[in-house]
């Protein structure tokens, strides 16, 4: 049999790779996993923010670093007031890069308070231990009558002072003012149930399954809010187009191009005419809008650069 395996092996020309394990000398591609989505309705540091808020801006990172365009919507500058920043900027906020965040959501309760009372729920990728966290935030522990995990810290390169609760072992509040946090439920809520029933519906009902980025707001009237700040900028034809909006949703998804998809509640079925005419008035006529009108409820889809959100901001 070994003086004639030489001859055997030449008939053997269909012989299968050597699997498994790795062939000598024949380089193997690097198996990148795909990146699970996660709704917009499911996002862990949802469950940490209070009954109180009615305007909620959430983005989950590792679904836009999986896309040159979601990396881009990141990095696109974003002018906000007197201020300017980016989205892969906030994290450094906690002392964290990018990568090491799984996502964050920015909610507020606009009123008529000014600045309006607000929280910023991060969630980490990784664990943070009590220790691990003081060290990047700088930031010193302050008494806690609910014996939370409380600390102050100065924002980099800002000067701003904020208090940050470490929630769980990948969740981190903070909010300008130590007593917010301290009325904030130790455990998480679950199935968004604090929230306005009007926010549910948009986050639960009427949401996209996949939307690395979104807006969602509600309140019966805009116009005796801290918006109306913005809402007096209108054109006087414009407002009156939008005045009946009541609750929002906005889902920003990266694909060839930016698609924007959105959902708004307005007081009546005209109500909800004149939006769609608002819209499509900001588009002009070639633009590539689409929408549909449910009752008092406008559905739109159009496409958009990457900068849409921060063109969306500075308006």
């Amino acid at each position: 049999m070994l003086m004639t395996q030489q001859q055997r092996r030449a008939y053997d020309t269909n012989r299968p790779p050597r699997r498994p394990g790795k062939q000598r000398a024949v380089p193997e591609e690097d198996i990148v996993p795909p990146v699970a989505n996660v709704p917009p309705d499911k996002l862990a540091a949802l469950g940490y923010l209070p009954s109180s808020v009615n305007f909620l801006f959430a983005a989950r990172i590792p679904e836009l670093l999986a896309s040159p365009l979601g990396t881009q919507v990141l990095a696109a500058p974003i002018q906000l007031g007197e201020a300017q920043f980016r989205l892969e900027n906030l994290p450094g906020w906690l002392g964290f890069r990018i990568e090491e965040i799984d996502h964050f959501v920015f909610a507020a309760r606009i009123d008529e308070s000014v600045p309006p009372p607000f929280y910023i729920a991060f969630r980490t990728v990784e664990p943070c231990g009590e220790e691990k966290l003081r060290q990047r935030l700088k930031g010193t522990r302050t008494p806690s009558p609910s014996r939370k995990r409380l600390y102050a810290f100065h924002v980099p390169q800002q000067d701003i002072q904020l208090n940050a609760w470490l929630a769980g072992d990948r969740t981190v509040v903070l909010s300008l003012v130590a007593d917010q946090l301290e009325r904030l439920s130790s455990q998480p809520v679950e199935d968004l149930q604090q929230l306005s029933q009007e926010l549910r519906t948009v986050l639960k009902q009427r949401r996209e399954p996949v939307a690395p980025v979104w807006i969602a707001g509600h309140s019966g009237d805009w116009s005796k809010t801290w918006a109306a700040l913005v809402l007096n900028r209108f054109k006087k034809e414009d407002l009156a187009r939008i005045k009946s909006l009541r609750t929002f949703g906005v889902w920003l998804i990266p694909e060839e191009s930016l698609a924007i998809k959105g959902v708004f509640a307005c007081k009546d079925e005209p109500g909800a005419r004149g939006l769609a005419d608002y819209f499509r008035s900001l588009g002009g006529p070639d633009a590539n809008l689409k929408t549909a009108l449910d009752g008092s409820w406008l559905t739109l889809q159009f496409q958009a650069g990457p900068d849409f959100l921060a063109r969306l901001l500075r308006r």
